[in-house]
Order: C-alpha cells, then sequence, then structure tokens
C-alpha cells in the first residue's frame, strides 16, 4: 500500500498511519521541502527502530495553489495501484484538494482515514468500512516523541547528571513508597533533611560510594552558608530512614556525619529533596491499570533532559538548548508534560514548562503543574491565575467537607484518580 501523508508542524500527524506498519511507501506532501526532508530523517529513525521499514518520499506544492495541490495528488495516484490518504494533518486547501482527487478517482477505491489521537480512535473518513488498522490505535515511546520532534533525550551514559535510567523492581517501588510515607509526615522537614543529604554527597566527591562520611563541623559551615543557618541535622529523621531500610547504618554527632544508604537508587531520590514528589506521580502513573487490565499510560520518565536540536554535546563546551521536564507521560500519542513542585514555585516554572510543551508537544500536550506548597496568597494566586492563562493544569490539595487536605495527606485511591485523569485536562 501507498500511503500519502500531509506535512503539518505537529509531528505526531505526520507519523501516525506509518507506526501501523500498514505501507510500503509513503508520500511525505507539503509545501516546506526543506523542512520535510529534515523531518523524514527523524520519523525514519523511529520508523526503523521499531522494525518498521517503509521508504519516505517526499513531494513538495505551493500551499495557495489547489490547482498544484491537486497536480501533485493526481501524479501519485497515477503511478500507484492502492493509495490510501491520511488525513489527521494537512490545511484546509489540502484537504479540499484530496476531496477532489477522491471524487475525480473514485472508481478507484482509495482510502481515506484520519485519526483523532485524544480517544485514540480511527475515523473511516470514506466510510467504506475499512481503515488502514483495526483494533488499537499507534502509541509512541517518550523517546520517540522527543525525536520526531526534532529533540533527543541526553542519558546518564552519555553525559552525567541527565537522565536516569531507573531499575523500576518491586522492591524499589516499595521504596519509593516508603519514601513517601516519610516526606508525607512532614514535608519541609524533608526538604531539609534531604537538603542536608545533598550538601553531604558533594563534599564526599564520590557519587559511586554508598558510605557518605564529612565532619559535622565541615556539613554545617556549607549549610549555614547556603541555606542562611534555617536548615539543622535532625538525628531523628535518619533514625526514621534507617527504621525503614532506606539506610542500613548512620553516625551522627559533633565530630562526624556518616551514613549508608541502602542501594544507588535509594540515595539518588534522597539527595534531591524535591525528587521524591517526582517519583509519586511517576509511579502512579506507571501503575495505573484500565478495567482490562491494560496500562492507561503507555510510556512514563521523569527527570528527562530534553536536547532541543537533538544534537547532543558530551560537555558543556559548547551552548546548546536543554531543558529538564520533572515526568512525561504517554497516552498513546499524547504527551502529558508534568511540573513538580514540593515547596517554593519560581513563576519562570511556568513558562519552562510551557515552552517545552508546545516545542514536543504542539497542540496535543497536556501541561501539568503538580504542587504540594502552593499556599492562598497573592503570589499563590498569580500562579494560579498565570497558569490558567498559558493551558497548565495546578494539581494541588483538595478541599472536601470544608476539609483542606494537602496533597502529602492524599490517599492513593485519590492519588490515583488525578493521575488517571491528566490526559484529559
Amino acid at each position: 500500500m501507498v500511503l500519502v501523508e500531509f506535512f503539518e508542524k505537529d509531528s505526531v500527524e505526520n507519523i501516525c498511519s506509518s507506526l501501523t506498519n500498514a505501507a510500503d511507501i509513503v508520500y511525505m506532501v507539503g509545501s516546506n521541502s526543506k523542512l520535510m526532508r529534515a523531518y523524514a530523517e527523524r520519523y525514519k529513525t523511529v520508523l526503523d527502530g521499531r522494525g518498521i521499514h517503509i521508504e519516505i518520499r517526499l513531494m513538495s506544492y505551493n500551499k495557495n495553489s489547489i490547482e498544484n495541490i491537486i497536480n501533485v495528488l493526481t501524479r501519485i495516484i497515477e503511478e500507484n495501484e492502492e493509495v490510501a490518504f491520511d488525513l489527521t494533518g494537512g490545511d484546509d486547501l489540502s484537504l479540499v484538494a484530496a476531496g477532489m482527487i477522491y471524487e475525480r478517482y473514485k472508481s478507484r477505491n482509495i482510502q481515506m482515514h484520519r485519526f483523532n489521537l485524544l480517544p485514540k480512535t480511527i475515523i473511516d473518513v470514506d466510510m467504506d468500512g475499512e481503515t488502514i488498522v483495526s483494533g488499537d490505535t499507534p502509541q509512541l515511546t517518550v523517546d520517540e516523541l522527543i525525536k520526531i520532534y526534532g529533540g533527543d533525550v541526553i542519558y546518564d551514559e552519555v553525559r552525567d547528571n541527565t537522565t536516569y535510567r531507573w531499575d523500576m523492581n518491586e522492591e524499589f517501588k516499595q521504596d519509593i513508597r516508603t519514601m513517601w510515607s516519610i516526606c508525607s509526615e512532614n514535608t519541609g522537614l524533608w526538604n531539609t533533611q534531604t537538603t542536608l543529604l545533598a550538601y553531604a554527597e558533594k563534599t564526599n566527591g564520590d557519587e559511586d560510594l554508598l558510605t557518605v562520611s564529612v565532619q559535622t563541623s565541615v556539613l554545617n559551615s556549607i549549610v549555614a552558608h547556603n541555606n542562611g543557618g534555617y536548615c539543622h541535622i535532625k538525628v531523628a529523621f535518619f533514625h526514621e530512614l534507617l527504621k525503614a531500610g532506606l539506610l542500613t547504618s548512620y553516625t551522627i554527632n559533633n565530630d562526624i556525619f556518616s551514613i549508608t544508604y541502602k542501594n544507588h537508587q535509594v540515595k539518588y531520590c534522597l539527595t534531591m529533596a524535591g525528587l521524591i514528589l517526582e517519583m509519586k506521580v511517576f509511579l502512579t502513573a506507571l501503575e495505573l491499570k484500565e478495567k482490562d487490565g491494560k496500562p492507561v499510560y503507555n510510556d512514563v520518565m521523569n527527570g528527562v533532559i530534553i536536547d532541543w536540536d537533538g544534537n547532543i554535546h558530551p560537555d558543556h563546551e559548547e551552548y546548546d538548548t536543554e531543558n529538564e521536564i520533572d515526568v512525561i507521560i504517554m497516552h498513546g500519542m499524547v504527551p502529558i508534560f508534568v511540573s513538580c513542585k514540593n515547596g517554593y514555585i519560581e513563576k519562570e516554572e511556568l513558562y519552562k514548562l510551557n515552552a517545552v510543551a508546545e516545542r514536543f508537544g504542539g497542540k496535543y500536550a497536556k501541561k501539568v503543574l503538580v504542587a504540594s506548597a502552593l499556599e492562598d496568597n497573592d503570589y499563590g494566586n498569580y500562579i494560579r491565575q498565570r497558569a490558567q492563562d498559558m493551558g497548565i493544569r495546578i494539581v494541588e490539595g483538595q478541599s472536601k467537607g470544608g476539609k483542606y487536605k494537602d496533597l502529602t495527606y492524599l490517599s492513593d485511591d485519590e492519588w490515583n484518580k488525578i493521575v488517571r485523569s491528566l490526559w484529559l485536562n
């Protein structure tokens, strides 16, 4: 089968039919040949990675001339026997031209369909009862999504302190639940003590070691210099980590601050103050199931470092545009970009979230801010209004029966309900 895709700025519209593996040749038609060539290479990489080896042919037309568009489409029809048009993308004039071609070549049994990506359905436009695929519509991974929009995810094996690949085994999932439970008891205490651990880690200087030891006076001096003296060592907190099995030992006195983490993944979580809220959202999205047992979300990643142009530099000697998104969740081909804030929210965070979502999700992107400590004051209300103006959904505490429940006090069922609905906002 030969497939005709109308090139659009939203890349998911350009590749959904190709992902069905129903075509041998894809004609990508549009008005910007340079842009089509660049993106076709990205699409080919994703398709080849799935074992879908399709020849992509590019054909350009004058977007302001319906006659020229019709001529280009006529050439495709005349040169190929079995042709299907994907009308998911395309401007008004090109879609009108496709309709005229359909009428002109009605005897050729030309197929026309379009994808509705939000409810994940395929529409039989020519109404003959046949579509390019039946059953489940295509899905994209986070990595594939970023790639088809021209970027790349930077992983830890390429450069340090970038996207971490978690081993989400059952034991570690339980560790996440335990850490969230401890955080929920006192978010402020969690933030200050994990900040201490972050400073201890930087002072120790060897991230490969599970045991971190520093002089207590040195750690206190660093913390006082960076936090104004408001962050003090609370031994009871570390005793709770020990009881929970997140630490295997600790020694804290006037001379030494020494702790041994359970494993490297737990260490990674405990040395980044805001990471546990990300992990809570990440794990919830990862485990959600539909009634038939299928996952609600087909891919979830957190701490995603994105290189905007796909030209990853192994170091920072060259200027490059990169951003981190706390959590990216895929519902079929629809991405949800999530920013998680377990404390104060800088207003710039909204602009960053909005910019990255629009660049790598276009009109289909869902934007969410999960805020555990957004206060009911002028600044908090400014953040709420600004988020609303930018199409960003805020997930914060809930008020039921006159009682306010902070995010940290929500039950698992309440969390599941919130995260399940993120793709619908």
